[in-house]
């Protein structure tokens, strides 16, 4: 058993775990004046920080490192967070503003990206799946079909061509 420490408080809760062993979660800060959210990995307690207000809970991660979590806005209200590749963002961003939507919280996130929590869609509490609109460029292996169908459409344009 791994005592994960804190940020510095008094307490710290641990709420998901990675296939790497990598550990998210909430913990009190120095001086019991905060809770900030954290990551836990190779036997150091990384503070993530809030969105601006003094509360962030990380509640899922996934194997590539990407947590999410919810945190008090610097104005007091609850908004989830995406934090990857070291920064903290709102996803309430992340979203048109006509969508209806005020996302509240993020629960888990999968490897594909795709994000589980709970917000106020048209007034009401509704749990939302929200999937990122990455472009990612074709698996390598795309490539040489693709280029050998283009020289076969060639070769054949010019032996029409010449016949």
């Amino acid at each position: 058993m791994t005592d994960l420490g804190t940020l510095g408080g008094t307490d710290s809760l641990a709420s998901a775990i990675n296939a790497s062993g990598t550990v998210v979660g909430i913990s009190w800060t120095l001086g019991n004046t905060s809770r900030h959210a954290f990551l836990y990995s190779g036997g150091t307690m990384t503070d993530l920080g809030t969105l601006g207000g003094d509360f962030g809970f990380a509640q899922g991660i996934n194997d590539s490192g990407q947590v999410v979590g919810e945190s008090y806005t610097s104005d007091g209200y609850t908004h989830p967070f995406l934090y990857s590749d070291g920064v903290m963002t709102d996803l309430n961003t992340e979203i048109p503003y006509s969508s209806g939507w005020e996302l509240g919280w993020a629960f888990a996130i999968n490897d594909a990206g795709q994000i589980v929590g709970q917000g106020i869609h048209n007034g009401q509490y509704d749990a939302f799946l929200l999937t990122p609109q990455i472009a990612t460029a074709p698996e390598p292996g795309f490539w040489v079909p693709l280029l050998a169908c283009l020289g076969c459409i060639a070769v054949w344009k010019l032996r029409k061509n010449t016949v």
